[in-house]
């Protein structure tokens, strides 16, 4: 009685199957290769024998994590390429037909098999709804998260300089949650957790990683095509002024009409208008002059037109850059190596791998960003001349807050289910 194969069938039960054939002789041994061979793997496996070998210099044990890291990347890097080269297993039918070529040409005997199921990894649309319900299932932690960024967009009105604190930490936080998110979808875990302390160094190492080559180049290449204003400290153009009115954006006298909101108004101009105005002039004004220089920018920046060739090159950096930082974070994340964030084949392969979750994910990242600037940009200008600078200044705190961790939130657990849904294609485990 022949043991049945599947399409999804190891290597190893196709072997034995036919050693089992009548006359099919003594088969080859099967060689097994658990090293790339490619120049990727070379380089990286060169590159781990140095770092074994000043490990062995070590006497305090450290070193360990990023070999260990390291030699996480190379066996997903393995994984990986192996497991798109594998060939179809022939069926049940083949295999007899061409064992039977040794009996004598009699026609293969009838066989009847049952057909187990292929196992298959669940469809990225099937697990959507549970990305987008996430901050339900989690609703105390997504509104102590609000809070949490609602009181430092409070104090940042208050007092700029503990304000500029609090939305440091503030953001710190929300790229560990994001870790503790993508963690839990990956493992197809549906609790919402609160992140530990121990994540945030790794999540900030995670985060600095990825910006070297997904967000630095593209800022050098547009600070280059800014030239001397950039860092001319009289104009008002200058990053020296933009940081001083960032840090310190009170009116050296007391301006009439200067309502709550103000220094945020101040802080927004600062930094999206091309050339800013002077503290000293009304909330109405500051709105006003707000919302045409953010006008100003957005044509600068569509106009390809007048771009210098560093501007040029800096969009197409930041277009590229935008386009592997989904899943760079992933890879960093799931291998826990930042040597997968900074390694482009792992990145680049990955990413072709599961091209249509990967585009989804893209769009409503793309999505995301818009909303949260024009909500900074736009929506507080037209809130401050709707409702008063007061009043309006709060209710924009409380909605672009809730924006933010719930489009955070929702991001994290669909990025985590691009993995759930290519499990087996990607090979990592």
């Amino acid at each position: 009685m022949a043991t049945p194969t599947g399409a999804n069938t190891a290597e190893s039960s196709q072997l034995l199957f036919m050693s089992h054939a009548p006359g099919a002789g003594k088969l080859a041994p099967r060689v097994e290769t658990d090293v790339d061979e490619s120049l990727a793997g070379k380089v990286l496996g060169r590159l781990a024998a140095r770092v074994d070998g000043k490990r062995g210099d070590q006497r305090d044990g450290r070193g360990t994590a990023g070999v260990s890291a390291l030699r996480r990347a190379m066996a997903a890097n393995s994984r990986g390429a192996q497991g798109r080269s594998k060939r179809k297993a022939p069926s049940v039918d083949e295999t007899l037909e061409g064992a039977s070529k040794h009996v004598g040409g009699e026609a293969p005997p009838v066989v009847v098999v049952g057909e187990a199921a292929p196992v298959r990894d669940p469809s990225f649309l099937s697990l959507m709804p549970g990305a987008f319900a996430t901050p339900l299932r989690g609703w105390l932690v997504t509104l102590l998260h609000t809070l949490m960024i609602a009181l430092a967009m409070f104090l940042l009105e208050l007092s700029p300089p503990l304000g500029l604190a609090a939305c440091l930490l503030a953001t710190i936080e929300l790229l560990g949650f994001r870790t503790r998110l993508v963690q839990d979808a990956c493992a197809g875990r549906a609790k919402v957790r609160w992140p530990e302390a121990s994540e945030l160094g790794a999540t900030l190492l995670i985060a600095f990683v990825a910006s070297l080559w997904c967000l630095l180049p593209a800022v050098g290449f547009g600070l280059a095509s800014w030239g001397k204003p950039a860092f001319y400290t009289g104009g008002s153009t200058s990053l020296v002024m933009r940081a001083q009115r960032l840090v310190n954006p009170k009116p050296a006298v007391a301006v009439e009409g200067a309502a709550f909101g103000h220094h945020t108004l101040l802080e927004l101009e600062a930094l999206s208008a091309p050339e800013f105005g002077t503290a000293e002039r009304t909330s109405a004004e500051v709105t006003r002059d707000l919302q045409t220089g953010v006008g100003q920018t957005f044509r600068a920046v569509i106009d390809l037109d007048r771009a210098s060739p560093l501007g040029l090159v800096a969009r197409i950096l930041l277009l590229a850059g935008f386009l592997v930082y989904p899943m760079t974070i992933l890879c960093a994340i799931r291998l826990r190596s930042v040597y997968a964030a900074v390694y482009p084949p792992i990145v680049i392969r990955s990413a072709l791998t599961a091209p249509g979750a990967y585009l989804i994910v893209l769009i409503l990242t793309l999505t995301y960003a818009a909303g949260a600037l024009a909500g900074a940009f736009l929506g507080l200008p037209a809130l401050h001349a709707a409702l008063g600078s007061g009043p309006g200044h709060l209710v924009w705190i409380l909605l672009q807050a809730g924006y933010l961790v719930i489009g955070h939130m929702v991001l994290a657990g669909l990025l985590g289910r691009v993995y759930l849904s290519h499990k087996l294609a990607f090979g990592w485990d």
